[in-house]
C-alpha cells in the first residue's frame, strides 16, 4: 500500500522521491519500489523511526504503511519530527492505541492525512454536492452496503491474523463509516452491531470456497473473523445509518455504496457501477449520473489523496481526511466490535472529545427512555 501511494505521488509530481526507509526487511521494500518503477538511488536505510526524528531536516513528509497493529506505534514514534504524516487506516486497533495516538498529535490533527480515499472520490463528492444542494430535502436515513468480492483474502492471507488487523470492522468498515459520517453531516453518538461466522467456520462452505481461491499465501493461525457484519449508527441530529458488510459475495454480486433518503428524494450510488441515481418523491423524475472516475485506485480517491499530501509537504494545504476523522472512524469500529460481542448499544467516545448526545428527534415520544 505504501509503495502504491508513493508511486501515485510520483506520477502526480516527479519531484517526489524516497530518501529514507525504515523497514524490517529493507531489501524487500526496495525491491517493491523498483518493481513500481521508482528509483532507489540514494535511499538511506534507517534502523528505527527515531532516526527520522533526529534527521527530520532531511525529509518533507513521512508515510506509514506498516501492518495495522503498528500504525499507532510508528506514528507515535515519529510525532516529534513534526512533519506532515500520511497514515494508513485503521489508525489504531485498540482503545489504548487510540488514546496514545490522540495524545501524541493533539492540536496537530490536520497535519496527519489518514488514508480514506473513498470520501474524496468523484462519486462521493458529487453525491455530497447533491445532498448539500437541498434536492433530497430533510435526510432521515442512510443505508450503506459493502458486498466484498475478494473476501477470501481476509481468511487465507496475512489479513487472517486478528492480532495484526484488529478484525474486519477496523480493516474494512473503517473506510465506509468515514464516508457515511461525511454524508450524514452529523456526529455519531452510539452504535449497535452484530456479526455472523457462518461460512468460514463451516467445513462444506470452506471446501467450496477453497476450490476457487488461491491458498498459496495461506497463513496458519486461528480464523476468528466475521464473514458478515451489520451496524446501526445513531447521530446527534436524530438521523440514523445502517451499514452492512459481507465477505462471501463473488463476481457480479459485488456492491459498495449507499442509499440516502430524504423527504424530497432518494439518492443511491455504487462504486462498482460508478453511477448515481436520484429519484424524486414529489414529482415523476429520475436522474442517472455516470461518473468518470479516472481510476488510479479506490475509485479515483488515491490520486486525490496523493495530491493532497504533496500539497501538505509543500505547506500549501491541510489534510482533507485528518486524524480527527481517523480517530472517529477507529472509535466507531472498536465500538461496533464491542457491541457485536456484548449485544448492547455502545457509546462512540473519541479520546479527548466531549461525549455527544442524541437529540429528541431520535425518540418516539417526549417521555421515552
Amino acid at each position: 500500500r505504501a509503495t502504491h501511494m508513493i508511486k501515485t505521488m510520483h506520477q502526480a509530481d516527479a519531484e517526489v522521491t524516497v530518501t529514507g526507509l525504515v523497514d524490517r526487511n529493507p531489501d524487500k521494500a526496495l525491491g517493491r519500489l523498483k518493481d513500481a518503477g521508482m528509483s532507489t538511488d540514494g535511499v538511506t536505510i534507517l534502523s528505527d523511526p527515531g532516526q527520522i526524528v533526529r534527521r527530520r531536516e532531511e525529509f518533507d513528509g513521512i508515510i506509514i504503511g506498516t501492518r495495522c497493529n503498528l500504525h499507532t506505534p510508528m506514528a507515535v514514534a515519529v510525532a516529534d519530527a513534526r512533519l506532515p504524516l500520511f497514515l494508513e487506516k485503521p489508525v489504531s486497533i485498540t482503545p489504548q492505541q487510540l488514546q496514545e495516538l490522540a495524545d501524541a498529535y493533539r492540536g496537530r490533527e490536520e497535519d496527519v492525512l489518514v488514508s480514506f480515499p473513498l470520501r474524496l472520490t468523484p462519486l462521493v463528492q458529487e453525491s455530497l454536492a447533491i445532498i448539500r444542494s437541498g434536492r433530497l430535502g430533510v435526510i432521515n436515513q442512510i443505508q450503506a452496503f459493502n458486498n466484498v468480492p475478494y473476501g477470501d483474502a481476509y481468511f487465507f492471507e496475512w489479513y487472517r491474523n486478528f492480532q495484526e488487523t484488529g478484525g474486519l470492522w477496523l480493516q474494512k468498515a473503517t473506510h465506509d463509516v468515514d464516508y457515511i459520517n461525511l454524508l450524514a453531516g452529523s456526529t455519531p453518538v452510539s452504535v449497535a452491531a452484530m456479526i455472523s461466522r457462518q461460512v468460514y467456520d463451516n467445513p462444506q462452505a470452506e471446501q467450496d470456497i477453497g476450490k476457487i481461491v488461491d491458498k498459496s499465501d495461506y497463513v496458519d493461525c486461528p480464523a476468528i473473523h466475521q464473514d458478515a457484519g451489520s451496524a446501526l449508527i445513531m447521530y446527534d441530529n436524530g438521523l440514523h445509518a445502517v451499514y452492512t458488510q459481507n465477505f462471501v459475495t463473488r463476481n457480479a454480486a459485488a456492491r459498495r455504496g449507499a442509499i440516502v433518503t430524504g423527504h424530497a428524494a432518494t439518492l443511491e450510488f455504487d462504486w462498482y457501477t460508478n453511477k448515481i441515481r436520484v429519484a424524486d418523491h414529489l414529482r415523476k423524475r429520475e436522474d442517472v449520473i455516470t461518473i468518470d472516475a479516472n481510476d488510479d485506485g479506490h475509485g479515483g480517491g488515491d490520486g486525490l489523496l496523493a495530491r493532497n499530501f504533496i500539497d501538505m509537504m509543500k505547506h500549501q494545504a491541510k489534510a482533507q481526511s485528518s486524524l480527527h476523522d481517523g480517530l472517529l472512524s477507529a472509535t466507531m469500529c472498536l465500538a461496533a466490535r464491542q457491541s457485536a460481542n456484548t449485544h448492547a448499544f455502545e457509546p462512540i467516545a473519541v479520546p479527548g472529545r466531549p461525549a455527544p448526545h442524541t437529540g429528541p428527534r431520535a425518540r418516539e415520544s417526549s417521555d421515552a427512555r
